[in-house]
This record gives C-alpha cells, sequence and structure tokens, in this order.
C-alpha cells in the first residue's frame, strides 16, 4: 500500500481538496480509483509520497528525534533519507493559472549541514492565508518559490511530478524501506 502525506496543510489546500478543513473525512475512498484520483491532488500540493508505512514511521520518527529511529539511520539498518524524503514543499495553485512551488532542505536526518537552503522562519503566515491567491503571493514574497505554467514545467525535487515519473519508469531511485510493513 502507498502512502501520501501533506504536511501542516492549510485552509486554501483543504478547498481545493474539497474537504471540510473543520471536519475532514478520515478514512479511504472506497474506490481505489477515486484514492488514487485523491492521493494525486495531495501530491499537486506538495504532498510526500512514502514507499511504505515503516519507511514513512522511520523518518517521522527521526524527524521527532526518536533513539530508536535515529539508531537504525546512524548504524546503516535503514537507508539515510533521500532529499525528496527530507523536503519541504508547499505548493499554490493561481486562479489565473499555474502554480506557485516553494522547496527547502530540512534538519532531518542526512542534511547537507552546509547547504544554505533551510525553510525559513516565517512558515507560520501560510497558516494565515485565505485563498490559493494569497498562499501564492506569500510563497513569493517569504519562501523564494518559482512559478510554472503548469506540472509538466517543475523540475524541483519534490513529488509534483510523481504521476509522470511512474508512466516514465522513473521510481526506483526512491527508498524502499528495509523493515517491512508489519
Amino acid at each position: 500500500m502507498r502512502r501520501h502525506n501533506l504536511d501542516n496543510a492549510t485552509a486554501p489546500d483543504f478547498e481545493h481538496l474539497g474537504l471540510d478543513r473543520l471536519h475532514p473525512v478520515m478514512k479511504r475512498y472506497e474506490s481505489p480509483d477515486d484514492e488514487d484520483a485523491f492521493c494525486e491532488q495531495m501530491l499537486l500540493l506538495g504532498a510526500k509520497w512514502w514507499s511504505s508505512y515503516s519507511r514513512f514511521s522511520l523518518l517521522k520518527g527521526a524527524e521527532l528525534h526518536e533513539e530508536d529511529c535515529i539508531f537504525l539511520l546512524e548504524e546503516g539498518e535503514e537507508p539515510a533519507p533521500e532529499l525528496k524524503e527530507r523536503l519541504w514543499v508547499r505548493v499554490a495553485w493561481s486562479s489565473s493559472g499555474g502554480l506557485v512551488v516553494s522547496e527547502f532542505d530540512t534538519t532531518l536526518y542526512g542534511y547537507d549541514p552546509d547547504s544554505d537552503n533551510f525553510v525559513p522562519d516565517d512558515e507560520n503566515k501560510l497558516r494565515l492565508c485565505r485563498d490559493m491567491d494569497e498562499k501564492a503571493a506569500v510563497l513569493k514574497e517569504k519562501f523564494e518559490a518559482k512559478t510554472f505554467a503548469g506540472v509538466e514545467e517543475c523540475q524541483g525535487n519534490a513529488f509534483i511530478n510523481l504521476q509522470n515519473w511512474r508512466e516514465a519508469g522513473k521510481l526506483s531511485t526512491i527508498q524502499e524501506s528495509i523493515v517491512k510493513d508489519q
């Protein structure tokens, strides 16, 4: 089973997904096609694609500084996070067309300490946005976002183009967790 996770979704994200932001549905769609379509919409908002629940749990644990997870990574019992797994990604879809994308590295285990491309401190401003246009403006102003006419133009490291990668057979670079789903 594949997993998708959209960290810190904003009110405009919920609206874009057609979800009630105060009472979101907390279960999967019954139809696999509907579930796939919903997951693709999440990816278009900057969600991460996880190869397994165990991989998600491992890296979420490392992010929260859980000793067991960090030990597995430090001892090489689990592969270090790839950039795609570490990235902070936020996306806005402009009412005038196109999308605005911001990507930064995080300090999740395995990051490059010499990098100067870490998430700015203003992330809370995104939570105050009322709509996608406002979110796009904040991403451009505070988060060095780039504007693209369409998804096919996005050349970043996020999973926004996952559907195109899948069709092109480029998923082999994404790490599979050694620990199997339980």
